[in-house]
């Protein structure tokens, strides 16, 4: 057996996926290629989630990804189940002791991905969320900026959370991290705001933020109307744990410690 497939990977890479763009694979590859140049005495496992694209992803691609990516896991959703549960499945399903999940595309650099590693490595938090740069909002349609705007405003003036972007879709966890991400509920793309809300209900658990850049060259496709009104949802959701909480601790005037890891 391969050594790097046989030996404990010391980083897990979790790309969920969904119908994605012809040419996938090579984005990956070259992403993963990167990394081990910046990395290159760190085992990486990849993990690509397929949540039931339409198309199953071609058997040319997972061959070459396999081929020049050792230690790669592909596992497959017959029907769509959403970004939220795709994470999910793929960080229970890692290995490694420090785990980032980020998107098919691999929108932000491979130096991002490095820095958040070593991050974790030298223990400076449980938690890291990409900051995007101001820029990226000038990338969209003008539907999808305003829910972005709208979106961190609320999750600053009414969850009252710390950073004013935490849905890059880039995050970073050591094991107390990978407890949290796994206890949250949503689905679909707001369950990045409920784990950064669910660490912040915890006195102990440690959450940093690190600006990222996107690379050049990304496509930013329009959500469909229905996605709006499915996290305007999910946010009534995360706000109506929020308010139990404040209730329940207001009557046992205590706050709740970090979590069991896995």
């Amino acid at each position: 057996m391969n050594q790097l497939r046989s030996a404990r990977p010391q980083l897990s890479i979790v790309l969920p996926c969904f119908n994605p763009r012809p040419g996938w694979h090579l984005v990956v590859e070259q992403c993963y290629c990167d990394l081990k140049l910046l990395l290159p005495d760190t085992i990486i496992e990849l993990i690509v989630v397929n949540d039931g694209s339409v198309k199953p992803l071609s058997a040319a691609s997972r061959r070459i990804l396999s081929r020049r990516c050792p230690g790669l896991q592909l596992l497959q959703h017959e029907q769509n189940r959403g970004k939220g549960y795709t994470v999910r499945k793929g960080v229970l399903e890692a290995r490694a002791p420090f785990v980032i999940y980020t998107d098919i595309d691999c929108p932000y650099t491979a130096a991002d991905l490095a820095a958040m590693y070593q991050s974790l490595v030298k223990d400076e938090a449980d938690i890291i969320t990409g900051i995007r740069e101001d820029i990226y909002n000038q990338q969209l349609s003008w539907i999808r900026s305003l829910v972005s705007n709208a979106c961190n405003f609320l999750n600053r003036k009414v969850l009252h959370l710390p950073f004013r972007d935490v849905q890059s879709g880039l995050k970073g966890m050591n094991q107390t991290g990978r407890a949290l991400l796994l206890q949250t509920t949503i689905n679909r793309f707001l369950f990045d705001t409920e784990f950064i809300w669910l660490a912040g209900t915890y006195t102990d658990v440690r959450v940093a933020a690190k600006p990222v850049v996107l690379r050049e060259g990304l496509h930013f496709p329009p959500m469909p109307p229905v996605t709006y009104l499915k996290e305007a949802g999910n946010f009534s959701r995360i706000l109506f744990k929020d308010i139990v909480l404040s209730i329940r601790r207001m009557d046992a005037k205590s706050a709740r410690t970090i979590p069991h890891t896995a």
